[in-house]
């Protein structure tokens, strides 16, 4: 299977060091019952098709997620629940990166307190679901593809926003690091490792998170302070089109 061009060269960050031989899916974390996460009930062989297919649709920002170095982090669940969201009308429009005018990020309503995120580039145009949340002092945006195929898994990418000056910084989750702390303490969270089958683009393993919504709230909030989970020099910056 061939990644698009923008993801090409960077499937490789998916094979660090700490990617050991391993069999095709391997559940770790916390001890948890078979039914505790219903990914335990999805073979390796339809689970690697599934996400592999996944994260090919991640043209989720387009180039924009090519900023992340490595892989992209995703998990099961939702990482904010309802009484975490908060809706910022100043969201609300056309916001362009900072390095390339020519890719934008286009924020709509949605209702209740929902964002419909809408990301073109020279390359696509994507659709999401957007969710503005906030733990403690920090703020948050779970992202979700709606451009699903069928049998596809929802995954939610995870982003630490900073606002500055008018302009948004979307700070996500490192790929590099998570999978690093994850090697040395598997018990940190629950995750799942799936191996990718020789002659596969991915050649390697990869993390998925499991862990149900309240892990996931406490992990962000361990982290949240710090610059290698949450990197600034690999942000996304947006700044307020003029078009608008």
């Amino acid at each position: 299977m061939t990644s698009p061009e923008f993801l090409r060269g960077r499937w490789g960050g998916c094979d660090p060091a700490w990617a050991k031989p391993a069999s095709d899916l391997k559940l770790t974390g916390r001890t948890a019952r078979a039914t505790e996460n219903p990914l335990e009930l999805v073979s390796a062989t339809a689970f690697n098709r599934t996400m592999k297919s996944r994260l090919l649709n991640l043209a989720v920002a387009g180039a924009a997620l090519s900023l992340l170095a490595g892989c992209i982090v995703m998990s099961v669940y939702p990482f904010y629940t309802a009484k975490d969201l908060v809706y910022d009308p100043g969201l609300i429009g056309r916001w362009v990166r900072e390095s390339d005018t020519n890719e934008f990020w286009q924020f709509d309503p949605a209702g209740g307190k929902g964002y419909v995120l809408t990301t073109v580039d020279s390359a696509a145009t994507n659709g999401l679901e957007a969710h503005l949340f906030r733990l403690k002092q920090y703020q948050f945006l779970d992202l979700l593809t709606t451009n699903r195929e069928e049998f596809q898994l929802p995954m939610h990418l995870i982003s630490k926003v900073v606002s500055s000056g008018g302009n948004l910084s979307l700070q996500f989750l490192d790929y590099g690091w998570l999978a690093g702390l994850l090697e040395t303490n598997p018990a940190v969270l629950h995750h799942m490792i799936v191996g990718d089958k020789a002659g596969d683009t991915n050649n390697g393993q990869m993390v998925y998170l499991t862990g149900e919504t309240r892990e996931l709230q406490r992990f962000l909030l361990k982290h949240a302070g710090d610059t290698n989970a949450f990197s600034p020099g690999s942000a996304v910056e947006l700044k307020p089109s003029a078009a608008q």
